[in-house]
């Protein structure tokens, strides 16, 4: 069988990145996917002419102008935003944390009043240390409001009180006394016209090899011989066959919809105590432009993890910590040709965007490493 200088495991940003460089450095790259399209967690299917998100909404976001121009190579992205609206029993909160949200929770429209009836709240719910995400999420953005929109929220995402999830667990949180539209503030934002899926495709071009549908974990002896260097993107207690137990993941059951009516909005959270559903996902709202009477709404809730599901959230607290560190540290006694990477294999919460800039970074030192030995 052909001999690479690099085996890539899953065809992820990150994977697929790292095989577009690396291979546009003159180094021959083989790509192991596990499903039969590229894509990872941000894979796209078109069905009736509009772009669903297999795995809920996502939008490109970043300040990184290298990154950007990266993607753009490889398709046209229609600029647009990530709106959400929270709905607690029948009532719709704005989001994330800007006047939009707190002129509806605090009756005000001014920032500086807003910013006053926060303080009280905080203040007379007592934050002062910010040890955990319930006492992060009260100072950002309030008590009142953290109760109508978060905590019921996260606490149904991650399976465990606020109080018990360290401040890492959610990255998004940022305070803004300003009316702005949409969720993210990046200078960059948008979604590939085509879809993630195909961008992917069109990064991988023509000269990178890709197995589909394979399953490097049940064929590690096999696979491990075809490379000198092994970029990893699984979760990275998987490839260790669990040996010190399974970090805890997050895992979503998924169903997508057609409906006739629409939402209104791309992403709709469900605050409602009792509620089951975690998110409500409209994709034809990520579509500028699209006129349309079908709308295809998927149904995002939360299930128990396995490791027959997909891992789609870490929960990074002080013990996943502990676990992960020893895991990294097992890897690093008995692997010399072994790099993790992405959102799996670092068990971290990263977005598209930082997949690709942390891909970039380690083909750097790779090829600055290759050139100086």
């Amino acid at each position: 069988m052909t001999k690479y200088d690099f085996l890539i495991i899953g065809a992820g940003f990150f994977g697929v990145t790292c095989a577009r460089i690396l291979t546009d450095a003159g180094y021959k790259c083989l790509i192991i996917e596990k499903e039969s399209k590229v894509g990872g967690l941000a894979a796209t299917t078109e069905v009736d002419g509009i772009m669903c998100h297999d795995y809920g909404h996502h939008v490109l976001h970043t300040d990184d102008a290298e990154v950007w121009m990266f993607l753009l190579k490889y398709g046209t992205i229609v600029p647009t935003n990530k709106y959400v609206k929270v709905q607690n029993g029948n009532k719709y909160y704005s989001f994330p944390l800007n006047m939009n949200l707190f002129s509806e929770v605090y009756d005000t429209i001014y920032p500086r009043d807003a910013k006053k009836l926060i303080e009280k709240d905080i203040n007379d719910y007592g934050v002062s240390n910010r040890r955990n995400l319930e006492e992060e999420s009260v100072y950002l953005a309030g008590f009142k409001a953290y109760m109508l929109t978060m905590k019921p929220y996260y606490e149904k995402l991650y399976g465990k009180e606020t109080k018990d999830l360290s401040v890492g667990v959610v990255r998004e949180l940022e305070t803004v006394y300003k009316y702005v539209p949409g969720y993210y503030q990046d200078k960059y934002t948008g979604i590939p016209a085509e879809g993630y899926t195909k961008m992917l495709e069109n990064m991988l071009g023509d000269d990178i090899d890709i197995m589909f549908n394979k399953d490097f974990i049940t064929n590690r002896d096999k696979y491990s011989k075809l490379a000198d260097i092994i970029i990893v993107t699984c979760p990275i207690d998987k490839f260790n066959n669990y040996i010190y137990g399974s970090l805890p993941w997050v895992t979503l059951d998924i169903e997508t919809r057609k409906n006739n009516d629409s939402l209104g909005v791309g992403t709709v959270r469900i605050a409602t105590p009792g509620n089951l559903t975690l998110e409500m996902c409209e994709h034809d709202s990520f579509m500028p432009g699209l006129t349309t009477d079908v709308h295809y709404v998927s149904y995002l809730t939360p299930s128990k993890w396995n490791p027959d599901k997909k891992c789609m959230f870490a929960i990074n607290d002080n013990t996943s910590e502990e676990l992960l560190d020893k895991y990294f540290s097992f890897v690093n006694e008995n692997f010399d040709n072994v790099v993790f990477g992405g959102r799996q294999g670092m068990y971290r919460n990263i977005s598209m965007c930082e997949s690709v800039r942390l891909a970039m970074d380690l083909c750097n030192d790779i090829l600055a490493a290759r050139t100086t030995s």
